[in-house]
C-alpha cells in the first residue's frame, strides 16, 4: 500500500467525522487538497465550500517531488492549479443547473434524430446528458470515424454493455455526450455529421 492509497482511504474514512466536529464548532478550516483527489470526490469539495472551508493547493498528486524533473514540477503545478480552478467553478454552479443544462441538449438531440427515419434512438427520454442512437447500414465505428473528420467525437461500440447489446439485437450503438462546455453548435456539428455519413453511404 502506497503513501497515496493511505492518505485517500484515510480522507474517505475520516472525512465526514473531522466535518461534523469542526462545523459543530464553527471552527476555521484550511484544508491542504490534492486536485486529482479533490476531482475524484466531488461531495466532500462541496461540503468544505458549505462550510466556507479554505482550500489550499497541495499539487496535483501525492508525489515526491524532491525526486521530480523541473519541467515535470511545473506542468504538474500548472495542471493542479487548473483543475483546483474547474472544480470551483462546477461546485460554484452546483449540480442541478448541470444536470439541467445537459438534459436539456440531449432532450434537443433527440428530437432532431426523430426527424431522421434512418435513426433508432435507444435509452430514456430524460438522461443526465447521452444520448445512444444506431444509424440504419452504417457501423457506429465508421459513424464515429466520420465524425471525427467533421471535429465531432462521439463514443461508439458496447460500451461495456454487451449483454444489452444483444438484447437489444444491435452489433453496437454510437452514443453522444453532453457537459457543461456543451451547446447547440454542437448538436449541429453532429447533425451535420450523420448528414455527410447519410451521403457516403448512399
Amino acid at each position: 500500500m502506497n503513501m497515496e492509497s493511505i492518505y485517500e482511504y484515510g480522507s474517505r474514512a475520516g472525512f465526514w467525522r473531522l466535518w461534523r466536529m469542526f462545523t459543530e464548532r464553527a471552527m476555521p478550516v484550511t484544508v491542504y487538497g490534492v486536485a486529482t483527489a479533490l476531482a475524484r470526490n466531488p461531495d466532500v469539495v462541496a461540503a468544505m465550500q458549505e462550510a466556507d472551508w479554505e482550500i489550499a493547493s497541495h499539487g496535483l498528486k501525492w508525489v515526491e517531488y524532491k525526486d521530480y524533473d523541473r519541467e515535470d514540477e511545473r506542468r504538474d503545478m500548472q495542471d493542479a492549479i487548473a483543475l483546483h480552478a474547474a472544480i470551483d467553478y462546477v461546485a460554484a454552479l452546483g449540480p442541478d443547473r448541470l444536470f439541467t443544462h445537459e438534459a436539456a441538449l440531449a432532450r434537443q438531440l433527440r428530437d432532431a434524430l426523430r426527424t431522421l427515419n434512418s435513426v433508432t434512438l435507444f435509452g430514456p427520454e430524460e438522461s443526465a446528458g447521452i444520448v445512444s442512437f444506431a444509424l440504419e447500414g452504417v457501423h457506429p465505428h465508421d459513424l464515429g470515424t466520420i465524425l471525427d473528420e467533421e471535429n465531432v467525437a462521439i463514443r461508439a461500440g458496447h460500451h461495456c454493455a454487451q449483454p444489452l447489446m444483444d438484447h437489444l439485437g444491435v452489433p453496437a450503438t454510437a452514443r453522444a455526450s453532453f457537459g457543461l462546455y456543451s451547446d447547440e453548435s454542437d448538436i449541429a456539428a453532429l447533425m451535420r455529421g450523420i448528414e455527410r455519413t447519410q451521403r457516403i453511404f448512399g
